[in-house]
């Protein structure tokens, strides 16, 4: 798959610039994974949370603890932003961030908050042959959004977007194509050493990362983890799958099948109230991707 074709199933087809087998499960470690996570609940059937969504591309989602907000990109603008709205059981339409982490004209994107003001997001630089994305910090001041420095330790003249950081905020984990990956864009982590300081990324895990691309990780726990694959023969595209830490190492992916479709699934995360949001090109949207919500039943 080239670079180009990468992006565009990445929902950011505007970038032109930047660019198997099926992982078998018992069905009682599949069950104990998902259910343990809170993923097993009686959910309504998905359905677009269309204030939120437009003509363009909406994807990158997290969820702000310190501040209750829901974090979102966007395309609306022409270049993609971050914009944010409050969660609530009100359907309200969503704002752009205030501060100088959005700046006109220049891409900005997938931003992950932790619980202590300090977050990353993806900002685009000119590497050696092209401009790629890379990640940086974003600070939280006064209640804006404000662009920090670039993670130099996870730098690289690639693909590298999708942060997420850790609820702890001890870990980042993140998509590259860089060098040494299992194929096409893996997942790569990185743990804080000191300060500011983080370790050098190593692969996430062979049992996550397949010869296609993983993307959009999302921690649901420090031990959880919420991303989106195209290599494990799922049900069409882009497939949502969880992973959980035990005794150190990575379990084998367990797809959320009932909530993935023929299309591109991805950018899940696990709201407060139980619901799950997501991003997806099914049809029902407003065009491109856009964010879908499963509901709990009560």
């Amino acid at each position: 798959m080239s670079k180009m074709s990468v992006m565009r199933k990445m929902r950011l087809p505007l970038l032109s610039f930047a660019c198997i087998s099926m992982v078998c499960l018992s069905n009682l470690n599949a069950q104990t994974m998902v259910n343990g996570s809170g993923l097993l609940a009686d959910f309504i059937q998905p359905e677009p949370y269309s204030a939120l969504n437009s003509t363009g591309d909406e994807f990158g989602i997290s969820f702000d603890a310190a501040s209750g907000n829901i974090l979102y990109t966007t395309t609306v603008g022409g270049t993609s932003s971050v914009w944010k709205v409050k969660f609530s059981n009100e359907i309200e339409m969503g704002q752009p961030l205030s501060g100088n982490f959005n700046s006109n004209g220049a891409h900005r994107a997938c931003v992950s908050m932790g619980t202590n003001g300090e977050g990353v997001g993806v900002a685009f630089t000119s590497g050696l042959t092209q401009a790629n994305p890379s990640i940086y910090t974003v600070l939280r001041e006064n209640g804006h959004f404000n662009l920090g420095h670039e993670v130099v330790e996870l730098a690289c003249d690639c693909f590298t977007s999708f942060p997420t950081l850790s609820p702890d905020g001890t870990r980042i984990v993140f998509a590259s194509n860089r060098n040494g990956g299992a194929g096409g864009v893996d997942l790569w982590v990185s743990d804080r050493r000191s300060g500011l300081d983080w370790s050098p990324p190593v692969l996430l895990s062979s049992s996550l990362n397949s010869v296609g691309d993983e993307i959009s990780p999302v921690f649901v726990s420090n031990d959880s983890l919420l991303y989106a694959s195209n290599g494990y023969g799922g049900k069409g595209g882009f497939d949502i799958y969880l992973s959980v830490l035990r005794e150190g190492a990575w379990q084998e992916p367990e797809p959320l099948a009932w909530l993935n479709s023929e299309f591109d699934d991805s950018d899940c995360i696990l709201l407060p109230n139980g619901a799950l949001m997501f991003a997806s090109n099914r049809p029902g949207g407003k065009g491109g991707f856009d964010i879908w919500i499963a509901r709990v039943r009560n």
